[in-house]
Order: structure tokens, then C-alpha cells, then sequence
């Protein structure tokens, strides 16, 4: 994530529909990475494409994040100064949002896509065990 914020073109410029030699050959390895762990060609795209996904889609929103710091609007105001006077002129009651209302001190960037990061393998791992464990009983029935 830190290439990316330091660099936050990036994001902009490696993301769409490339397809070219090099994009194939990123792909062809990343699949690769898979073999003998019991998914398919199919099942380690869908990792692949998923962590590319989680990958992107938030350092996108980071990124935003970083971008909206550092404008002002034209007079002047920062981009959280103008959310704070608009969330201040607006009436919230209290329990209509309870599960925010809930957070104690909610994961900075970082941890957060730590956090998605770990759930997201975790599951894949899990995945990977069950198709060892289906491939051991389609040999062992008759």
C-alpha cells in the first residue's frame, strides 16, 4: 500500500481491461502460483482476481482519502471541515445507526486491509484443505 500512496497513479494506471503480453504473463504466473494445492485453474483466478480486487479497490478508497486531506474547496476549507459543518447542521438521532454508535476506535487503513486481507486467505485456505480432503475420497471410493 505504501507504493501506492506514494505513487497514487498508479492505481489509475494499472487498473482497466489490459490484455497484452506482459498482463498475461503477470496472470500465467499468479495462477501458477497455485499448482498442487488442490484448486483449479478457475478457483485461482477467482483468488487471484479477488485479492487484485481487495487490493485495489482499497487503496483506491485510501488514496481518496489521501487526496480529500490536502484539497480545499474555494473558499478555502478543507474537505473535513466542510463534512464536519455539514454533519453539524444535520440532526442524528440517537440508535439509528447503533452498530456505529457501537465502535470504540475503529482500524486506521492499514489495519483494515490487514484485517480483509488475512479473512480473505483464511477462507482460500480453507478452500485449498477442503480439496485435498474431496481429491483423498474421489481416490479411495471404488
Amino acid at each position: 500500500m505504501a507504493s501506492f500512496r506514494e505513487h497514487p497513479w498508479l492505481i489509475e494506471i494499472t487498473s482497466g481491461p489490459f490484455v497484452g503480453p506482459h498482463a498475461f504473463a503477470w496472470t500465467d504466473s499468479a495462477i501458477r502460483v497455485f499448482e498442487g494445492t488442490g484448486l483449479g485453474a478457475e478457483e485461482a483466478l477467482a483468488v487471484v482476481e479477488a485479492v487484485d480486487g481487495l487490493v485495489r479497490g482499497h487503496v483506491a478508497k485510501v488514496i481518496a482519502a489521501d487526496r480529500a486531506q490536502v484539497r480545499v474547496d474555494p473558499e478555502g476549507r478543507s474537505f473535513a471541515a466542510v463534512q464536519e459543518g455539514c454533519l453539524a447542521t444535520r440532526r442524528i438521532e440517537a440508535g439509528r445507526f447503533e452498530a456505529i454508535e457501537r465502535l470504540q476506535a475503529p482500524f486506521g487503513p492499514v489495519e483494515v486491509f490487514e484485517r480483509a486481507l488475512t479473512w480473505l486467505l483464511d477462507g482460500v485456505e480453507q478452500r485449498m484443505a477442503e480439496r485435498v480432503v474431496e481429491r483423498r475420497s474421489e481416490v479411495d471410493t471404488p
